[in-house]
């Protein structure tokens, strides 16, 4: 896989752990990836935060994940395709 990140992972990394300072609960459980073009960083929900939104729901591949996507669509020119059908689960 080719990567084409304008900075290396680790900088990345570092950049997404700053970010998420204070969010999720990373000892119930945290994964990191380097993607083709980001780092991506998931993190449980806290118990609190889970409380505010529910149950998490996984909907990769559902009509719900095409409406979440066009809402954001003006956002992702740039992004290539197969990366965006990657993260809908497509």
């Amino acid at each position: 896989m080719s990567h084409r990140l304008a900075v290396g992972p680790e900088h990345l990394e570092r950049l997404a752990a700053a970010e998420l300072t204070g969010v999720g609960d990373a000892t119930l459980g945290e994964w990191a990836e380097v993607g083709r073009v980001a780092f991506h960083v998931r993190r449980r929900l806290s118990a609190e935060e889970a409380a505010v939104v529910g149950p998490v729901k996984d909907i990769r591949g559902t009509p719900e994940a095409g409406e979440r996507i066009q809402s954001v669509w003006p956002w992702l020119e740039g992004i290539p395709a197969d990366v965006i059908r990657d993260e809908l689960g497509a």
